[in-house]
């Protein structure tokens, strides 16, 4: 008996196995799925704006690449909720470019419209059955861009959901929703109530060196959050609210999206302006984890003048093209 009982349990430890595998396989290759969205500017007949920046990185990350911004902005729903798609055309590291031609345009068979986009805001932000918070996809939705006849795909594309509210702060803001009447909360404030044993249970909020921690899946997401940082007023006279980006994840092999933007300004009624992207950034070590010595640096910063960046919350600001 106790030999069959051996063999029961050694065959069902192969099984167990070979599920895993398939349902690695499976979530690999749903992970590979991806949607070209064809950038399209309102006609007087859509509801949506689009609103176009341009931001460099220089000053910021000691590094010469551009970024482009892409809001679009839903108008406010039954709720007061104004939406934003949030598209990021990033550079690659392999020639700075942001843009690739496309040769075959038979994969822009299927393509979506920027508008057709509306429906992946869900009725209740943040959650679907209680636990979805997927709000920031890397290479799932590849925005397309057409300049005369051709069309060019942008090689490294970052797109993320925001709604924002005017609301009273007593009521909590989950993660993806950006309420303008918060409590600003600095994250060097925020970090001074950031106690050991709270670091100790949870994942750190921000990439900081010296404060690499592991993350506590069971509890991480709990702390996934935009806080609302400071209101100021822009040289052209306009209210900005900037936010910062508390969350992490437990990847290690591909990056952690779960910040995406992360230090951010948004004004109404031009989306977001600008802000940081550290998940893209930070990586001194990637020409030697892709093997390839040719491919450009991400950054220029010493790891003091990383630091600096994030606890003062430095950001990019954008030069709006339209």
């Amino acid at each position: 008996m106790a030999g069959k009982n051996v063999l029961w349990r050694q065959r069902r430890g192969g099984s167990f196995a070979v599920i895993v595998l398939c349902l690695v396989f499976i979530q690999c290759a749903v992970g590979q799925n991806k949607e070209f969205v064809l950038l399209e500017h309102p006609s007087e007949q859509d509801s949506f704006q689009l609103y176009h920046y341009r931001i460099n990185t220089l000053d910021l990350y000691k590094v010469d690449y551009n970024v482009e911004l892409y809001n679009v902005v839903f108008p406010r729903n039954e709720r007061s909720y104004e939406r934003i798609i949030l598209f990021s055309a990033l550079p690659d590291f392999h020639s700075k470019s942001l843009w690739r031609e496309i040769k075959d345009t038979s994969i822009l068979v299927n393509v979506r419209k920027v508008k057709e986009l509306e429906n992946l805001f869900m009725p209740s932000l943040g959650y679907h059955d209680g636990m979805d918070l997927k709000r920031k996809f890397l290479h799932e939705y590849i925005l397309v861009k057409k300049s005369g006849d051709t069309y060019f795909q942008a090689k490294v594309c970052l797109m993320e959901m925001f709604e924002v509210k005017n609301m009273t702060p007593i009521i909590p803001s989950p993660y993806g929703l950006l309420n303008l009447q918060e409590q600003p909360l600095s994250l060097a404030a925020y970090l001074k109530n950031y106690t050991e044993d709270t670091v100790r249970s949870q994942s750190y909020p921000v990439h900081i060196f010296g404060k690499e921690y592991g993350v506590n899946y069971k509890e991480g997401w709990r702390m996934w959050k935009e806080y609302l940082s400071r209101v100021f007023v822009t040289n052209t006279g306009q209210s900005a609210y900037q936010f910062w980006t508390s969350a992490a994840s437990n990847i290690a092999d591909f990056p952690d999206i779960s910040r995406g933007i992360e230090r951010f300004v948004y004004v109404p009624g031009r989306g977001i302006i600008g802000g940081s992207y550290d998940f893209h950034f930070f990586k001194h070590d990637l020409r030697v984890l892709d093997h390839n010595p040719d491919l450009l640096p991400t950054n220029s910063l010493t790891k003091e003048g990383w630091n600096e960046n994030v606890l003062t919350e430095k950001v990019m600001m954008g030069d709006f093209i339209r």
